[in-house]
Order: structure tokens, then sequence, then C-alpha cells
């Protein structure tokens, strides 16, 4: 077999494929024996159909489908060997019309086109800044979590219709731009959304003066201020709430409505320890200090997200869009038409050259992630999950719990991914200058959101 490459420009190459008759005889014939011992045709019975007439019926399907295999196999082969990294997958030149003769196979010639991986510069130093967002935890702040605390140990009532401060009952569904639900998409029952804890006024006048049969379909990110425990009331991790498209669609199905409860010993008593707190005041100083230690968590996701779209941004990798956009038309698992690929092309590109860099990254700064910080990772987030809810776990139960979650590849390939942008925000913090700005949480909610 003979494979030669030529560049067509920095982005695009050809593979020019010679296969020669000693490249494919052998396991021609060892397929046709094969596909001989199984065959079922009217008049014979299975295995003694004569072998001429499996070569004459099906003798050139069976030859394509070795050739390709060849093909594929000589093809990826010689890639690796010559370090040649391609987006997608070779595909057939679509003017190639040099094949060979399938009637009296002998040479075959084809034609490949590549997309080739963009070179990427990337250098890191303190000459280059990112910004660090935190949210300024003030008293209007605290105000709102000493009324949560309050109404959560207040008295309940179910009135016919909600009012901006009550509590909806409902069941949440994900759904997309028209309205249908998303197949595998979140779908949960009887969850409790609080309509005073809405920010943003247009959701909240939405959900007051509802009664149980109606329905609002909203932007996920409207429904609560607290990204962790958005995540927690849907059912799916905070990493995975950030990359949430689409919208939801909330059916109402009760109401309540609660009386606070004084702020009291008794209430410092249900809330934390008891005599842990004594006053309003030590209680107003225990709520910013808990705080400024759940928004870290939001703080780092925002700046991750900030610098992959700065380093996108500026790095900016070029791409041989025309290749990839005919690789999405044909590979893609659904039909899709060119204008359909034309439209969705600019996220897909966007995602591209954040993978493209995040990879040449952690090639660049020798980032590795083994499997011990994978499971302590996933045996602290179920460790935490099981503290939200009051039940002690010992390690004995959360190593084989870690180590099932891992089994699952989606679910693995997300923990990794995690832990890789970790190291490659450390990195960045090492290398690079890093402003740290405080904000307020409502205009911390807003970035988060655009």
């Amino acid at each position: 077999m003979i494979i030669e490459k030529n560049s067509l420009d920095a982005l695009n190459a050809e593979l020019r494929i010679q296969i020669e008759k000693d490249d494919y005889t052998a396991r021609f014939e060892k397929a046709l024996k094969s596909y001989r011992k199984h065959a079922h045709l009217p008049g014979f019975r299975p295995g003694q159909v004569p072998a001429s007439l499996i070569r004459k019926r099906f003798g050139k399907s069976i030859l394509a489908e070795e050739i390709n295999q060849v093909l594929s196999e000589n093809i990826q082969k010689y890639l690796v060997e010559n370090k040649i990294e391609v987006l997608g997958s070779p595909l057939p030149d679509n003017h190639d019309e040099q094949a060979g003769n399938w009637d009296e196979p002998d040479d075959f010639k084809f034609r490949y086109v590549l997309g080739l991986a963009p070179e990427i510069d990337l250098a890191l130093d303190h000459g280059k800044s990112f910004v660090r967002y935190n949210i300024r935890v003030d008293d209007a702040l605290i105000d709102r979590q000493v009324k949560d605390i309050a109404r959560r140990y207040g008295t309940m009532s179910e009135p016919e219709t909600s009012g901006d401060d009550d509590m909806i009952r409902a069941n949440i569904h994900q759904v997309d731009a028209s309205g249908a639900r998303v197949e595998g998409g979140i779908s949960t029952t009887g969850t409790t959304l609080y309509i005073g804890r809405m920010t943003d006024e247009e959701t909240k006048k939405r959900f007051t003066g509802l009664k149980a049969g109606d329905s609002v379909t909203v932007e996920p990110m409207s429904l609560h201020p607290n990204h962790e425990e958005l995540a927690h009331l849907l059912g799916i991790s905070h990493e995975a709430l950030h990359h949430l498209s689409g919208l939801l669609q909330v059916e109402v199905t009760g109401i309540n409505h609660i009386t606070p409860h004084a702020l009291d010993q008794e209430l410092f008593d249900k809330y934390f320890s008891p005599g842990e707190i004594t006053s309003v005041e030590q209680m107003r100083e225990r709520i910013r200090e808990d705080l400024v230690k759940s928004f870290t968590t939001d703080s780092d996701w925002l700046f991750k997200r900030d610098m992959a779209l700065q380093l996108t941004r500026e790095l900016n990798p070029p791409l041989p869009d025309e290749f990839l956009k005919r690789y999405i038309l044909l590979s893609n698992s659904k039909p899709l038409t060119p204008e359909v690929v034309e439209y969705e092309y600019p996220g897909y590109a966007a995602t591209l050259r954040w993978e493209l860099i995040q990879n040449r990254f952690i090639r660049k700064y020798e980032l590795q992630v083994s499997i011990e910080e994978a499971i302590a990772h996933v045996k602290e987030i179920i460790a935490r999950r099981f503290a939200s809810y009051g039940i002690p776990i010992g390690e004995e139960e959360l190593e084989p719990m870690a180590k099932k979650h891992l089994g699952d590849s989606e679910k693995a390939r997300q923990v990794y991914d995690y832990l890789f942008e970790e190291k490659m925000m450390e990195v960045v913090k090492d290398k690079c200058q890093i402003t740290e700005k405080w904000i307020s949480y409502d205009e911390f909610v807003s970035k988060m959101q655009h």
C-alpha cells in the first residue's frame, strides 16, 4: 500500500492512497469463506452454497467492505506514525473518481481529504491578566438570608392564589424553544420554588397570581439565585447547571404561604446547634461567614468560564471550516441539511476552539488527573450531599459509591473534565496576573447569566 500526503494549505490536506491486490486478497477470500458458512439461500443447505455463487452474488459488497476496513486501518496507522493531528475523521474526496475495476479487481486508488488541527501558541506569563469576581456579602444579602431562615421554621397555610412571597409546589420539565419536552432532559415532581427568592422581577411577576394547574416557561437561572441550591432542586450537578440549554416548564401543583418564625432562641436552636447562637447579631455574623464560603464555588465557575472565553478570543485558533461543515453533515446520527449546519456551526466552532486550547494547555503544562484524585473528588461530593440532609456517611460506604459513579463513562468524563479545568485554573493563577473584584450579589448573578 502506498499513502502520500499533499498539503493544500495550513488547515487542509489530502491523502492519495493506492491499494495493491496483495493488500486485500487474503482477507477478502477469508471473508467469502466466512460468509459462505452462514449463508442461507433457497435450494441449498446452510453452509453448502457454492463458493462461485457467493462470489457472484455478494462478492462486490464483501470486497467493498474489506477494502473500506483496509483503508480505515491504514489511514489511522499512517496518521499516528506521522503524528498528524486531524479534526473529525478523514473524508473521501468529493471529486475522486479514481477507484478501480470492481468487476475485475486489481489495484485501487482513493483520495481522502483531511481537516488539520491548527497550531496554538499558548503562552501564559505575568503579562497576561484575568479578572476574578467575588460576591460582596452585604447587609441586604444577610437580611434576605435571615428572612429565609425565619420562613423555613414558620407556620404554613395553603392559599388558592400565589403571592409574591409564597412558595410554589411544581413539576418541572426541560423543554426546547417550541415547548416540546427535551428527551432525557430534566424532569422533576414535587419541587418547591420560593417566589420571594427570585431576583428577576419579571419572573417574580409571572409567578404571582398563579393557581394549581397553571404553568409557566422560564429561563433556568431565573428560578433561584443560588446556583448550588438550584442544581440540587433540579437533580443535577452544579457544573451541569451552567451547561444547561433550553427552558424549564413549571407546572403548578400547589401553593404554600408561610408566616415567619420570630427571631428568638427557639429559632436559633432549631437552625444552629442548641446554644451555639444566642442573639440576632451572632446569627447575622454566622450567616455572613457561611455565605462567603458558599459563594466560592460560583466565583470559581465564573472565573473558569471567563478565562475560557478570554483565551479563546485572544488565541482564536483558525479552523478548516468547509471541511468541518461537510464532516458534521456526513457524520451526524440524525439527517441534517446544509442550512441547519450553517446555522449551528458558529456554536460548534466555538466549542471546538476551546477544546483545542484545553488539549494544548494540558499537553504543554503536563497536567494529569489520577484515578485516586477522581475518587477523592466524587467522595467529597457524595459526603457533602449526605451532609446537606444531616445524614452521616462513613468512608467504607463512600469508596464503593464513588467507584460506581466513575463506572459510568459519561459521569467519569464529567469528573475528569472538571478536575482538568481545576488544574488549568491553578496554572493560570500561578503564572498570570489575577485581579480580584468584589461586586454585589445581583451584579454577580447578572454576569453568570450573560
